[in-house]
């Protein structure tokens, strides 16, 4: 199995990276194969609406530091991705991300996406970790992937209040998570 990962904080030692990364040990651990793909770290564009990809039915042509991930995200099985809550709202590097998916769809809007691909979301916010005020937020953000076929197997919530240490409730379900992939 194929697993790339979108990591989209700008701390490789945050919250969301932790869990993110017990997942994907855990899964790697089974042998999996894993891409990671940390958005801090690339060069990341924002789309154009040029449409080059609709009128072409082609991923995006931008050439930035998600050239390779097109590619990858067509032979994976799952997509992992992480975002911390700013504002009220995923990450900005996140919601450009998002944005990108744009040329998933033909000019006929049909889908691009071999279907039967999973995806697990990974979200951190300062707010307590049951906190209904952003579950709308991160339901947007996730229906672009969702609407291009993609199935929403896991969803983990990390509060400011959530207990991380390594035997906690989150920690236990990120490792039992990529173990059942």
């Amino acid at each position: 199995m194929k697993i790339v990962a979108v990591l989209g904080s700008s701390r490789p030692e945050s919250r969301s990276m932790k869990a993110a990364n017990a997942v994907l040990k855990a899964a790697e651990k089974k042998g999996h194969e894993i891409v990671v793909y940390d958005l801090h770290q690339l060069d990341l564009k924002g789309c154009s609406g040029c449409k080059t990809c609709r009128e072409k039915n082609t991923d995006c042509i931008q050439r930035d530091g998600l050239q390779t991930y097109w590619k990858d995200l067509h032979t994976c099985d799952v997509l992992l991705l992480t975002g911390a809550n700013y504002h009220s709202q995923v990450c900005g590097q996140m919601i450009t991300f998002m944005n990108r998916h744009y040329c998933l769809l033909d000019a006929e809007r049909n889908k691009r996406l071999e279907p039967g691909k999973k995806l697990i979301a990974v979200f951190s916010q300062g707010a307590p970790e049951v906190y209904p005020k952003y579950e709308p937020h991160y339901d947007w953000f996730l229906n672009n992937f969702t609407s291009k076929g993609m199935e929403l197997i896991s969803e983990i919530i990390i509060g400011g209040d959530s207990d991380l240490s390594e035997n906690s409730t989150i920690m236990c379900r990120a490792k039992l998570l990529g173990e059942q992939l």
